[in-house]
Order: C-alpha cells, then structure tokens, then sequence
C-alpha cells in the first residue's frame, strides 16, 4: 500500500505500477485517463509525491491495466483500458 500526496487531479486512482523508485498511477474522469508519474521521498519508505509529469489520454475507458517495463534504458507503459 503506498500513501500518494499533491496529486494534480483529485480523482480516484484506478490503477499504478512501479518502475524503480517510480510509481506510475492511472485516474479516470469520463472517457479521459491521466497518468502520473511519481517518485518516492527521501526518507519517507511509503510516501510518494508526483514530480510534475502527467499524461492525457482522451477517448481511453476505464484503465484498469497498467504495466511497465524498461527497453534500451527507456520505460514504456502499457495501459490496457
């Protein structure tokens, strides 16, 4: 379980991954998905904070699924709505 605070959207979290010390969570608000990218505080084991990335998905459904992995040093997500 991981405490996440300051997020942009004030939405209901529908789904998050971790990629290293980064958490990458989905919100939904009508047929649009957000993702946020997070990073873990210093010090603080549980407690994440987004670093101001976010991405919008316009015409996505619920987003349910979402999976990272690393390619070449690149991280790639795959959202499955």
């Amino acid at each position: 379980m991981y405490k996440i605070t300051n997020l942009k959207h004030k939405l209901a979290i529908q789904a998050y991954t971790k990629v290293g010390n980064d958490l990458y969570i989905t919100q939904r608000k009508g047929e649009t998905i957000y993702i946020t990218k997070c990073k873990l505080l210093e010090g603080k084991k549980r407690v994440y904070q987004p670093d101001g990335k976010s991405m919008k998905l316009a015409g996505f459904a619920h987003g349910q699924t979402l999976d990272a992995f690393e390619f070449k040093g690149e991280t790639y997500l795959l959202l499955g709505a």
